[in-house]
Order: structure tokens, then C-alpha cells, then sequence
């Protein structure tokens, strides 16, 4: 069952990355989403539901965490720019990190 959502899924990028603790992937999923013209009530649901997708890819990775193929999966969530509203961005970020997803802007991107 998960073997089926990665296949029929698409991922935006697939990166292998290694550091100290060993080799892992990172599952980075790429919205248009323009947080600053989503309705307020939108916004958590919207947030979820982007969340749930990167989850639907990292579910099936982590019985090869466990298995020992790799030491960590990591997802990320990838917008074009930080909402303009403080509170609204701090509201994403908690959302995201609670469910261990990060966010990313590619407007803070180097």
C-alpha cells in the first residue's frame, strides 16, 4: 500500500544528503502558494493538506530508516516567498514543524 502512493506520487526533488550522522534523503515538495493573498481561514487547512503530501512520500521511507539503507528522511516544504505577515509565517512554521516538516522561501534562498 505505502509502495503504491510513492509510485503513483511525483516528487519535486529527491536529494541524497550526508552529514555527520550518516546518509539520508530529503523529499522537497514545490508549491506556487501565495500565503499573503490566502484567505485567513484557508491557511491551516491549505498547510495541511501540503503536509500530508510530503508525509504520503516519507511514510514509505521509514521502514528503510529502520531497516538501516539510510540514517534519516527529512521533508521540506518549498514557496516563493515568506508571507509578508510575521504572525502568519510563525503559524506556518509551527504547523510545518509540529508534523517535522521544514519550510523553505526561495526568495531567502542564496
Amino acid at each position: 500500500m505505502h509502495n503504491r502512493a510513492i509510485r503513483r506520487g511525483r516528487i519535486d526533488i529527491l536529494v541524497t544528503a550526508s552529514d555527520n550522522l550518516g546518509t539520508g534523503l530529503v523529499i522537497v515538495e514545490i508549491k506556487n502558494t501565495n500565503w499573503n493573498a490566502t484567505p485567513e481561514h484557508r491557511v491551516p487547512i491549505n498547510l495541511r493538506r501540503h503536509v500530508g503530501q510530503v508525509w504520503e512520500y516519507l511514510d514509505p521511507l521509514l521502514d528503510r530508516v529502520e531497516a538501516g539503507e539510510w540514517s534519516f528522511v527529512q521533508g521540506a516544504l518549498l514557496y516563493p516567498k515568506r508571507p509578508a505577515d510575521p504572525e502568519r509565517a510563525a503559524l506556518l512554521d509551527v504547523m510545518a514543524d509540529k508534523r517535522g516538516i521544514a519550510i523553505v522561501y526561495d526568495e531567502e534562498m542564496p
